[in-house]
């Protein structure tokens, strides 16, 4: 089975913890990771991965103008549908699943090696059981299925996903409410319509704080976890370093599952921690400045995507004049109509 991640730089400790933690609890996987940088970093502890691929290496047309569309949290998920269209093409006879950085493997995904037997597509939701609408508002928000977990099975079915999604991720990866987008999330709504999804709903996968009002942990003798008597088999740590982690489960969570999702973020703090001589969050990324050092604006990579094909011709990175406009004017009535648009939607919803 490979299994792979995408990441900026910024993201290394956490993709170390993720990739030992599969070493260590699901034998035989081959860990691929995909580096969204202009080059490897000079760091020793690059060779705790099995593969490491640059996102320009993937064969994504023209790079330089798709990655200057996104910003670092945007652009570490665009080229995601690209990934599994190049691991399905490179292992065709594998199995590949797609893991976000930010998670922690438990024990063996002995359920999802019996399932990419048959199923082509492996999608696990947000929510398994209806009840708090603020969580299902949610959902409806962000998207139905959680995108930090994918699996696929080699098939022409599989390849015509990875293909579809590639495609939209090409131009419409972006975190715009407005325009009924989450990066590379809510584009899987529509998975289930166009291809032969089967949808996980073991309770030890993806465990988050989404999962903390439906699911119960609990811990036997030998120290393994379970969610809903199920074992647990990985945590999603979505929201860490902002605290969103540890106070949903301090808000949201039974007396039980505080406790253990308490043991659960202290160890995982501390794997972090013994990362830290990386600094990988001082790693500035490859793709926030132009050539010259210059840092680039949100809005001119707003610009520039608003006005794709018009640029096409260029090098966004070692051309910045080129995309620059007196006084940033088409830049900032673009972002004013984006807003205007915005508002006019909301006036709508409303009536």
């Amino acid at each position: 089975m490979i299994i792979t991640t995408s990441i900026c730089a910024n993201y290394l400790d956490k993709a170390l913890v993720l990739a030992n933690s599969i070493k260590q609890n699901s034998k035989g996987c081959h860990f691929v990771l995909c580096l969204v940088e202009d080059s490897l970093p000079n760091l020793e502890e690059l060779k705790a991965f099995d593969e490491v691929v640059l996102a320009k290496d993937l064969g994504i047309p023209n790079f330089d103008n798709f990655i200057f569309q996104y910003d670092i949290v945007e652009a570490s998920t665009a080229v995601k549908g690209h990934l599994m269209a190049h691991l399905l093409s490179k292992f065709p006879e594998t199995n590949c699943v797609y893991i976000d950085p930010d998670c922690q493997v438990f024990s063996d995904l002995a359920e999802l090696r019996e399932i990419t037997l048959e199923q082509p597509i492996v999608l696990a939701p947000h929510l398994l059981e209806p009840g708090n609408i603020d969580m299902e508002i949610s959902s409806l928000k962000h998207g139905v299925f959680n995108l930090g977990f994918l699996a696929l099975r080699p098939c022409a079915e599989s390849r015509r996903f990875a293909k579809w999604w590639a495609d939209r991720l090409y131009h419409f990866s972006h975190a715009d409410f407005n325009r009924g987008l989450f990066t590379d999330q809510k584009w899987i709504n529509l998975a289930p319509c166009f291809f032969n999804v089967h949808i996980l709903r073991h309770t030890g996968y993806d465990f988050a704080t989404w999962s903390f009002m439906e699911r119960q942990l609990t811990k036997d003798s030998s120290g393994a976890y379970f969610a809903n008597n199920k074992p647990l088999r990985f945590v999603h740590f979505s929201g860490f370093d902002s605290g969103t982690f540890r106070w949903a489960f301090k808000s949201w969570g039974t007396e039980q599952n505080q406790a253990l999702g308490e043991e659960l973020a202290a160890q995982y703090e501390e794997r972090l921690a013994s990362y830290s001589s990386i600094n990988a969050k001082k790693i500035p990324w490859s793709y926030s400045v132009y050539k010259d050092g210059l840092k680039i604006k949100k809005t001119t990579r707003s610009f520039f995507s608003n006005n794709f094909g018009h640029f096409s011709h260029i090098n966004p990175f070692a051309q910045p004049k080129a995309i620059k406009t007196p006084n940033g004017l088409k830049a900032k009535v673009s972002s004013i109509k984006t807003r205007v648009r915005g508002k006019i939607g909301r006036v709508l919803r409303s009536i």
